[in-house]
């Protein structure tokens, strides 16, 4: 059993269970991000799964998809600038870190927003995760997909 006093067991996962924050609101991969007049964000297209054409040799046509990822905190009792960091795992399991900064937080139901405009780029098909780590912990995992598939053709 984990040895942090406020850690539950989830499978062979310690999960941190901290009632004092912050707390995550949202963490999600989308199209886009709007941010409204009134500051309010709307997460456009939510996805976990990118097909990508194959050509005639076999290799991907232009491999790239522009994704965005949203992260909002909540402070809850955590007062201060904190870092966060988004991580990403490749199939093969290599790690490279797509985001690292630093958040402020004023307490309460004040929190941060972050929004992230990036190239998805895969190398493989598979399986890719997004980790979102606060202070050095992993809060949670974003996956997404690439798929290789031959082009349709008619005629």
């Amino acid at each position: 059993m984990d040895s942090r006093p406020n850690a539950a067991r989830l499978g062979n996962y310690a999960v941190p269970m901290d009632p004092t924050g912050p707390h995550l609101s949202v963490a999600t991969i989308c199209e886009r991000v709007l941010t409204e007049q009134d500051s309010v964000l709307s997460a456009i297209r939510m996805v976990d799964r990118i097909t990508f054409a194959l050509g005639d040799e076999g290799e991907p046509v232009n491999p790239q998809y522009p994704i965005t990822i949203l992260v909002v905190l909540r402070a809850g009792a955590a007062r201060g600038t904190f870092n966060l960091e988004i991580r990403r795992e490749s199939p093969s399991g290599e790690e490279s870190v797509v985001l690292g900064a630093p958040v402020h937080l004023e307490g309460e139901e004040r929190g941060a927003s972050v929004v992230i405009g990036t190239m998805f780029a895969p190398d493989h098909a598979g399986l890719y995760w997004y980790d979102v780590y606060f202070e050095g912990e992993r809060l949670t995992r974003m996956p997404l997909r690439a798929v290789f598939q031959p082009q349709m053709t008619t005629g």
